[in-house]
């Protein structure tokens, strides 16, 4: 009888062990399942915004070419008054200062490209103008911005590249 006795304890021993051990583990697979859902769900956010983020850079960026573009057939020119120069100048410098604040923490060395691209057109602007303008002798080749426009449009491209790789790369 007391054999009987030690084997019910000791079931019952084991049963309500075996209740709190599948309750532990059942909380902790719960635990990380909902972290991994959580943490999933962040990415998943995060990446669209910076994906839409990522798309208004490139807005950006094709808006600061075009009117550089624009900016460079005034002042090539010689009918463009004044007045179309310093609208396109402002277009192209406002549209450079936004992506410059874009990207104003994350690419120092882009945001100085930038600065070094917009001080260039500017002179440049500057010294077209007075070529096409008071007919000053020179060579509207010599000085030409498409060069600059084109170096602009490479660093560009490298830079979202670069942004979309890092996306990428934080997604996974």
């Amino acid at each position: 009888m007391l054999d009987t006795n030690n084997s019910a304890i000791t079931a019952a021993e084991i049963s309500i062990i075996g209740t709190i051990l599948s309750g532990a583990i059942a909380w902790l697979v719960a635990t990380i399942k909902c972290n991994n859902d959580r943490s999933m769900k962040y990415k998943e956010i995060i990446t669209v915004e910076r994906v839409k983020w990522l798309n208004k850079v490139r807005e950006n960026m094709a808006m600061c070419t075009e009117a550089a573009y624009q900016l460079k057939s005034e002042c090539c020119n010689k009918e463009s008054d004044s007045l179309k120069m310093a609208k396109a100048m402002d277009l192209l410098c406002q549209n450079l200062d936004l992506l410059i604040l874009m990207y104003t923490h994350s690419e120092e060395d882009f945001v100085t490209d930038i600065k070094k691209f917009k001080n260039t057109i500017e002179d440049k602007a500057d010294e077209m103008y007075g070529i096409s303008h008071l007919n000053k002798p020179g060579s509207l080749e010599s000085i030409d911005i498409k060069e600059d426009i084109s170096t602009f449009t490479q660093r560009c491209q490298q830079i979202l590249k670069r942004t979309w790789e890092q996306i990428k790369e934080e997604a996974t």
